[in-house]
């Protein structure tokens, strides 16, 4: 049986694998992909529920880790850098499925085919202001919110992945989703008031 190795003596090892990757050692940056791969993707796959898109989102964050490698600088363990790379791939998958969920769940599911042009015109500019209002929030509301709306994960599970209570979980999706209101009211007026506008020009 392989005994199992300390984790201050895997930290080590680590370090002194990053160091030979800052001064571009390929096999050294090979082992530390395989030393973290199952481990990255896993947590990945929590946070996106699709092992395909955690799979990527790890790739791309070995490839930004060897493309930066230069700039690495030896502050705290490699294996929580290495996480906060993948969570932050996680959260920009997430930020911008969670555009297509709150497009589904507020404004409706479909409309009648074919769409004319002006409810193109119309989906398309709530759309990017959706976008626009969730990354205006702020970085850990907007985070707190795809985690809850997107990927549907309960309050006490973001509690415990953001080192949180669940009643300050509970309060940022309270406040994120009062920040989205107040944004967007203005859009989904104009919008609603828009096609009357245009059936008065045209008459």
């Amino acid at each position: 049986m392989t005994p199992i190795v300390p984790r201050v003596k895997a930290d080590h090892a680590d370090g002194m694998l990053m160091r030979r990757i800052a001064l571009g050692d390929a096999a050294a940056m090979g082992t530390l992909v395989q030393s973290h791969w199952r481990d990255l993707v896993q947590y990945t796959s929590r946070l996106l529920n699709d092992r395909d898109r955690a799979s990527d989102v790890v790739q791309q964050a070995f490839a930004t880790l060897w493309e930066r490698r230069g700039r690495w600088k030896p502050r705290g363990s490699v294996r929580a850098y290495l996480f906060r790379i993948v969570r932050n791939g996680a959260i920009d998958e997430l930020r911008w499925g969670a555009v297509r969920s709150f497009w589904n769940e507020r404004i409706g599911r479909a409309t009648p085919p074919p769409p004319t042009p002006h409810e193109v015109t119309v989906r398309n500019e709530l759309h990017d202001a959706l976008a626009r209002a969730i990354d205006a929030l702020p970085r850990r509301r907007r985070e707190i919110l795809v985690l809850a709306h997107l990927h549907g994960l309960s309050h006490q599970e973001i509690a415990d992945l953001l080192s949180l209570s669940p009643e300050t979980v509970k309060k940022h999706v309270s406040l994120a989703l009062g920040d989205l209101r107040r944004q967007l009211s203005p859009c989904f007026s104009e919008a609603i008031a828009r096609p009357d506008a245009a059936s008065g020009d045209s008459a």
